[in-house]
């Protein structure tokens, strides 16, 4: 309890820099990575039938999904326990004169009445809570749809930052760093994931997922899974060195969703409905 406690105390006063180091990017790779992931969920979004208006952003951080999603004229409210990045999200949408409902709380315990909600994203953070299925069945509770997205440990991208190299530069871990998390990979396949400390803190203990393990959590947890898909398919370092092969990747990240590739990519999302 005492350890759970010190986690959520230290995520409220966490600021991610999520607009500065992913969504804008200096490096080219991370920038795609991140900027994929949000723009993949909005134009799923835009395709569905009937097409959701209110959308929860869950664990919003500093609102990057939320002032997307406001543009495209959703009614957007975002939550998330770090009251720094609740702050830094109201500025940016003021900057940007868009309306969005943004509220400092805790995933748990969402503060919102059954059912208040068309449907729920949840991008990149389930992984970060202490009871995750407590998590889930907030989710569930709010709102009957969700598209939800874990760190996934299958991708030589995930693999490379598993063995201790960052993909989208090169290092002198670079030589070790896909054997070493090849390796793991290997050796944690029992597990539910690859367990790993997020931001390098302990109280932070944040796991990458086999991606069918997560899709059996969400279907025990009574969860339609309607789509599979990956995050995105990029191999590390390449365009670091040659930046010019981004478009072939962005090609590539067309097939995200087949079969034989929707396990592939830096994190996996899952577009679900409550079982009725």
């Amino acid at each position: 309890m005492k350890e759970i406690k010190k986690t959520k105390s230290s995520y409220k006063e966490l600021s991610d820099e999520i607009w500065k180091k992913r969504f804008n990017s200096p490096f080219l790779i991370r920038k795609h990575l991140h900027r994929t992931q949000y723009y993949t969920i909005i134009n799923n979004l835009e395709k569905m039938l009937p097409k959701p208006r209110s959308v929860l952003d869950y664990g919003c951080g500093q609102g990057v999904l939320s002032v997307l999603l406001a543009k495209k004229k959703y009614d957007v409210t975002g939550l998330d326990i770090s009251e720094p990045n609740i702050e830094f999200a109201r500025n940016e949408a003021k900057k940007e004169n868009l309306k969005i409902n943004l509220i400092s709380g805790d995933g748990e315990n969402l503060p919102f009445d059954d059912n208040s909600f068309d449907i729920v994203v949840a991008s990149h953070v389930l992984e970060h809570l202490p009871d995750m299925n407590k998590g889930i069945s907030e989710i569930k509770r709010v709102s009957k749809k969700a598209v939800i997205a874990v760190p996934t440990c299958m991708s030589l991208c995930s693999l490379s930052l598993l063995g201790g190299d960052s993909p989208w530069t090169i290092s002198l871990k670079t030589p070790y760093a896909l054997p070493k998390g090849i390796i793991r990979l290997i050796w944690n396949i029992r597990n539910r994931g690859i367990l790993e400390n997020y931001a390098g803190k302990e109280e932070f203990p944040h796991p990458w997922y086999y991606p069918w393990k997560f899709k059996k959590i969400l279907e025990d947890n009574g969860f339609q899974i309607h789509k599979i898909e990956a995050g995105s398919l990029i191999l590390p370092y390449i365009s670091y060195i040659i930046p010019q092969t981004i478009g072939f990747f962005k090609f590539i990240d067309r097939f995200r969703d087949k079969k034989m590739l929707c396990y592939l990519g830096y994190g996996t999302n899952y577009y679900v409905e409550v079982k009725k």
